[in-house]
């Protein structure tokens, strides 16, 4: 079953990926902003 969910949400030009979850955290908690997951195969096209 698949779903699909719409938001008003902007994505940032930049990206963190897993190794850099620290760092993500410090930047989200610095700017008081909430961390999203999106969960993708960057090999995929």
């Amino acid at each position: 079953m698949m779903e699909i969910a719409f938001a008003d949400l902007k994505i940032p030009r930049s990206v963190f990926t897993m190794d850099r979850l620290d760092e993500a955290k410090s930047e989200a908690l610095e700017k008081e902003k909430p961390l999203v997951f999106v969960w993708t195969n960057p090999g995929s096209t």
